[in-house]
C-alpha cells in the first residue's frame, strides 16, 4: 500500500520532468532543424495522440474489467459465462466516454490550464503516452488525467511559466488530494458493512 501512495506522489513529478525535458530538447533541436524536418511533427503528434489512447486504454480499461468482472462473479445467479464479453463491454464504455465526455477535460488541459501550442502538445502526450505505458506493463498505479495534467504543467513551464494558470493547476492538485483518500475511505466502508451482511 505504501508502494502505491509513493508512485501516486512520485507520477505526476515524473511526467512533468520528462515533458519540461522534451519541450527544452525540441526547442533546442529546431533551432537546427530543417522545414522538411519539422513537417514530420503533425503526423508524428497524431501517432503519439494513438499511443496514448492504447496506454490510457490499456491502464484504464483494468480497473474496469475488474470491477465488471467482480459483479458478474457476485451476481446471483452468477453470470461468469459471459465473462468474454466483459473486455468488449469495457473498451466499447471507454471509447464512448473519451468521444462523448472528454471535451471538457481536453478544453481545461489544453487551453484553461495552459494555452498549448502544437510541439508542447507533442511532448505532453509523449511523456504521459510514456509514464501510463511504462506504468501498465509494471503494474504501477497512475491515472492518465494525473499523468496528462502534469505533462501540460512541465510543457508550460519549459515554454512559459508565467502562462499557466497556477489557479486552476491548484484547483486539479486540490480535487486529487480529495478524491484519492475520499475513494479508499468509501470503499473501506463499505467492505465492512459488505462484511457485516448489511
Amino acid at each position: 500500500a505504501l508502494a502505491i501512495l509513493v508512485f501516486l506522489g512520485v507520477g505526476p513529478w515524473l511526467s512533468a520532468g520528462t515533458s519540461f525535458a522534451l519541450v527544452k530538447a525540441l526547442r533546442w533541436s529546431g533551432q537546427r532543424m530543417v522545414p522538411s524536418v519539422t513537417m514530420i511533427l503533425h503526423p508524428l503528434h497524431g501517432l503519439v495522440s494513438g499511443g496514448l489512447a492504447l496506454a490510457h486504454g490499456s491502464m484504464d480499461g483494468q480497473k474496469s474489467l475488474a470491477v465488471l468482472w467482480m459483479a458478474m462473479g457476485a451476481m446471483v445467479p452468477p453470470v461468469m459465462h459471459y465473462a468474454f464479453l466483459a473486455p468488449f463491454l469495457c473498451s466499447g464504455a471507454l471509447t464512448l466516454g473519451v468521444i462523448l465526455g472528454s471535451h471538457r477535460t481536453m478544453r481545461t488541459l489544453g487551453r484553461g490550464l495552459y494555452p498549448m501550442q502544437s510541439d508542447q502538445g507533442l511532448c505532453a502526450e509523449s511523456a504521459a503516452m510514456t509514464l501510463v505505458g511504462v506504468s501498465a506493463l509494471l503494474g504501477w498505479p497512475v491515472a492518465t488525467s494525473h499523468a496528462m495534467s502534469s505533462a501540460v504543467i512541465g510543457a508550460g513551464a519549459a515554454a512559459h511559466p508565467r502562462g499557466i494558470r497556477w489557479g486552476v493547476a491548484g484547483d486539479i492538485v486540490m480535487a486529487w488530494i480529495f478524491t484519492i483518500p475520499s475513494a479508499g475511505i468509501l470503499a473501506a466502508v463499505l467492505f465492512s458493512l459488505l462484511q457485516r451482511g448489511i
